[in-house]
């Protein structure tokens, strides 16, 4: 496990290993070095690993300005129970966003990111934002199997969409089914809300309510 306590670091990139853990904490910060010597070949991405597995990125803190791209997500099975009322998180399957920490630093990226062959138990909306400066590009979803309940203990419910997102360029969906279960919410509404986008493919897509 690699652990970066509280404080503000800058760096150049930091090469992942398969079976580790990679844990943010609360209260840090890693940005990006603006010094091009610190990024050798030219690859700007603070975390970067090839051909990996089993590898957690974890914690609260704050990864500033990086790039993710070229990764692939696959064979996960996901079961969101929140084990208290007061526990942190809207039990999402996934939650990708780009936006800038303040007015001065960098927007970061995600390019070309496979997520496939995932069986998810969740509660919440699983949100894929990106920025309209810095649109998210080659998003991929395949194979991907979203049950979705309501949890009664939430002390806030904003599932409303299985999925929502904004802002994407090159968006792919391949035999994607979302299906809602007992306990039922009367506030969802649809299977997938994309907003801003240009250029998509949809193949086999489904969501089945529960009866009125």
């Amino acid at each position: 496990m690699v652990y970066v306590g509280p404080g503000e670091y800058v760096t150049g990139p930091i090469n992942l290993r398969s079976n580790a853990c990679f844990y943010v904490e609360s209260g840090d910060t890693l940005y990006g070095s603006r010094d091009t010597g610190d990024w050798p070949g030219g690859r700007r991405a603070i975390l970067f690993g090839d051909s990996l597995q089993n590898v957690t990125i974890g914690g609260r803190g704050t990864i500033d300005g990086g790039t993710v791209s070229d990764v692939i997500i696959s064979n996960i099975s996901i079961d969101c129970s929140r084990h208290d009322w007061f526990w942190w998180g809207q039990e999402d399957a996934f939650y990708i966003k780009i936006s800038r920490r303040n007015e001065n630093s960098p927007i970061g990226r995600f390019d070309n990111i496979l997520i496939k062959d995932v069986i998810a138990h969740v509660k919440g909306s699983s949100i894929l934002n990106g920025h309209p400066v810095n649109p998210l590009t080659g998003i991929r979803l395949e194979n991907l199997k979203l049950f979705m309940s309501e949890d009664p203990d939430a002390y806030f419910r904003e599932a409303v969409h299985a999925i929502r997102g904004r802002y994407f360029i090159d968006f792919t969906l391949k035999d994607v089914s979302v299906t809602w279960e007992e306990p039922g919410s009367g506030n969802w509404k649809s299977a997938i809300v994309p907003e801003k986008l240009s250029g998509s493919a949809i193949t086999f897509m489904s969501g089945n309510h529960l009866p009125e």
